[in-house]
């Protein structure tokens, strides 16, 4: 047997480790694998579609906006409270509770679409107002609130004097002293009754009745002064 050179030489250790193939999986792993690949990819498209759809399920409706706004300063009462959502509120469970400094005040609260509005009283008092709403949103999920707004202090009303009759011309004559002012109906009446209570009527009967007693007496005296004495006498 020839002699080769290349024979006699000695593989180190290193290059006998780097030539040792690796051992190959078997058709069982294999597919045991591709199992849990296709597993793995159904769970992460699972948990994906659940984070997209838990975000717009999870924002339920709410309050976009109020006139008047949050910590205004107003001149006057107002009257009328309107709440904007970002979608149509249900009529049902909607309430809007309006406290002023005097007490909370008696609002009708009405529903049209997104838009709630508390319509308040005329008379309501300058100072610190509070409103707390409470709403049901579009999917009926309930929603609730509160915010507040400043009055100017509202001046006091003055009471209305009342106009004094103005005096007549007949008035100011009779106050005057003018006689020939006509007296007032209540003297009228009072000169009416005195004259037509018949308060004269005796005295014109006692002066009648004298008259005839004294005729009667000088018709006798002329009688007897013509010769005609009393009856039985010559």
């Amino acid at each position: 047997m020839p002699n080769n050179p290349l024979s006699n030489r000695t593989v180190p250790v290193s290059a006998r480790a780097a030539v040792v193939r690796r051992p190959v999986l078997g058709p069982r792993v294999t597919a045991a694998l591709a199992v849990l690949l296709a597993l793995a990819a159904t769970l992460l498209g699972a948990a994906t579609l659940t984070v997209a759809t838990a975000g717009p399920a999870g924002a339920h409706d709410r309050l976009e906006s109020s006139d008047p706004p949050a910590g205004a300063e107003l001149t006057a009462p107002p009257v009328q409270i309107v709440l904007t959502y970002s979608a149509d509120i249900l009529d049902a469970g909607t309430e809007v509770v309006v406290r002023t400094p005097l007490g909370d005040a008696q609002a009708v609260v009405t529903v049209d679409g997104p838009e709630v509005t508390a319509t308040l009283p005329s008379d309501l008092p300058g100072g610190r107002y509070e409103v707390v709403w409470r709403a049901v949103s579009s999917d009926g999920h309930p929603i609730q609130g509160t915010f507040g707004f400043q009055v100017a202090e509202q001046p006091t009303p003055s009471p209305t004097p009342t106009q004094a009759s103005e005096p007549t011309a007949t008035d100011t004559a009779a106050e005057a002293g003018d006689p020939t002012a006509e007296p007032a109906p209540e003297a009228t009446g009072a000169a009416d009754e005195t004259g037509s209570d018949g308060s004269g009527m005796p005295w014109l009967l006692g002066a009648a009745l004298v008259a005839i007693a004294a005729a009667a007496i000088w018709r006798t005296r002329r009688q007897l002064h013509a010769g005609y004495g009393p009856p039985g006498q010559d």
